[in-house]
């Protein structure tokens, strides 16, 4: 998958297939956001 963003948006929260493109975006589901929050930089 691919995760997607557009200009103006003040976070990402929406992600397509490989073979949907942008049209094919669909939004990240909260439970998901409250579980996983990406590594810590180092």
């Amino acid at each position: 998958v691919c995760l997607c963003w557009k200009l103006g948006e003040e976070h990402i929260r929406y992600w397509h297939g490989m073979d949907e493109g942008f049209r094919g975006r669909k939004l990240i589901d909260q439970e998901f956001l409250d579980h996983h929050h990406g590594d810590s930089p180092n």
